[in-house]
C-alpha cells in the first residue's frame, strides 16, 4: 500500500473556507493571528484513473501567540485527490484534493474563542474538518531520486460547527481557517 506524510505550515486567515479563501482571499487574521505545525499520514485506500481516495490523520500544534495557551489538535478525514498530467503525456503535473473529516482540539484555539465571544455564543472542542490543498511534484523543479513521489504546495483547513446546526458539534456556529504551506511525500 501506498502511504503518505505531510508537513505543513500555516497562518490563521481573516475569511472562511468558501467561498473567499477557495477565491484566493488568503489575509491574515486580524484578530487572532496565529500559527500552526502540522504532521498528516494518510494511506492510499483506492487509486483511480483520475481521482484517490486517501484516509488521513493530522496532529497540528497550534502557537497562540500570547492569545491562549499553545494546544493540540487531531483530524482524521477522508481525501479526494484528483490529478493533472502534462499535455500529451502520462507525467504528473499537479495534484488537488478535497478532504472532510473530524477535528478535535484539547482547547477551544484562540480564534474560535474570538469569533465566538458574545454572550450565548458556544464553543466545542470537537468540530468538523475540511481541507483543500494543491501543488507540484519535485521532480517538476528539482531532479534527484531521494525527492520522487514527494510535492511542494499550498493547503486551507477549515474548522467548523456546520452554522450551528450540527448537534454533534455542540451547535456551534463559527471555526477557524488556516492558509498554509506543506511538503508531501508518497512511499
Amino acid at each position: 500500500g501506498v502511504w503518505t506524510w505531510r508537513i505543513n505550515y500555516a497562518y490563521t486567515a481573516e475569511e472562511n473556507i468558501v467561498p473567499w479563501l477557495l477565491a484566493g482571499w488568503w489575509e491574515p487574521s486580524h484578530a487572532a493571528d496565529t500559527r500552526l505545525l502540522g504532521l498528516t499520514v494518510g494511506r492510499l485506500l483506492r487509486a483511480g484513473q483520475r481521482m484517490d481516495l486517501y484516509a488521513r490523520a493530522a496532529g497540528y500544534r497550534h502557537f497562540e501567540r500570547g492569545l491562549a495557551d499553545d494546544t493540540w489538535s487531531v483530524a482524521l478525514s477522508l481525501m479526494a485527490m484528483g490529478h493533472g498530467h502534462l499535455p500529451w503525456s502520462e507525467r504528473l503535473a499537479f495534484r488537488w484534493g478535497f478532504g472532510w473529516g473530524l477535528s478535535y482540539a484539547l482547547d477551544v484555539l484562540a480564534v474560535e474563542r474570538i469569533k465566538q465571544a458574545n454572550p450565548g455564543d458556544r464553543t466545542n472542542r470537537l468540530l468538523g474538518y475540511l481541507e483543500w490543498q494543491v501543488d507540484v511534484p519535485v521532480e517538476l523543479l528539482f531532479r534527484s531520486r531521494w525527492l520522487q513521489g514527494c510535492f511542494v504546495g499550498g493547503s486551507v483547513a477549515h474548522r467548523s460547527g456546520i452554522f450551528g446546526s450540527a448537534s454533534l458539534f455542540g451547535k456551534v456556529s463559527g471555526g477557524s481557517d488556516f492558509v498554509g504551506l506543506h511538503v508531501e511525500c508518497l512511499r
